[in-house]
């Protein structure tokens, strides 16, 4: 997937090709003095067969302190939040499904004040937990770099049902 700042895409912001059965995402970073809230395009590329796709888009519009929790359904792709953290701040990141067919992967994506090449990153950049399956907990342990919110991102490769995100 390729996102673009302009409806012509020609002015490429970043992309993340990682293949078969990955769910792709590029993350945008629209908090204050990073960049500004905007129209997007996104293009995606067919890696291999034939069949549908889903993009969406999740805004975060929500901070996450302790716990939080989500239904999510198996046409829904990914939800995010923000988590404000000071630097060297040690915390945990777990996702529990509530439904053993639910399969998540977890992911923390940070940009860099004053560095604008930061603010659009694609989930290669991201730390992840993405291998624990269906039914089961999903825990990331993140040091935070500097002062100021992350986006904590939940993909659902599968099922339906609540989950329960946690920051300890």
């Amino acid at each position: 997937m390729t996102l673009f700042d302009d409806r012509a895409q020609t002015q490429r912001l970043e992309e993340s090709l990682l293949g078969v059965d990955v769910t792709d995402f590029v993350a945008v970073d629209s908090t204050a003095g990073r960049r500004p809230l905007g129209d997007y395009y996104p293009r995606v590329h067919r890696v291999t067969g034939t069949g549908a796709y889903t993009i969406e888009l999740a805004d975060s519009g929500q901070t996450l302190v302790d716990t939080t929790k989500r239904q999510m359904g198996t046409g829904d792709v990914a939800a995010i939040w923000n988590s404000c953290l000071t630097a060297g701040q040690q915390v945990t990141f777990t996702v529990t499904p509530g439904d053993p067919s639910q399969d998540a992967e977890l992911f923390v994506v940070s940009s860099t004040a004053g560095a604008p090449a930061t603010y659009v990153r694609d989930r290669a950049s991201a730390a992840a937990a993405t291998g624990t399956g269906a039914g089961q907990p999903e825990s990331l342990a993140y040091t935070a770099p500097a002062d100021g919110c992350v986006g904590v991102i939940i993909v659902n490769r599968a099922g339906n049902g609540t989950y329960t995100l946690t920051r300890s």
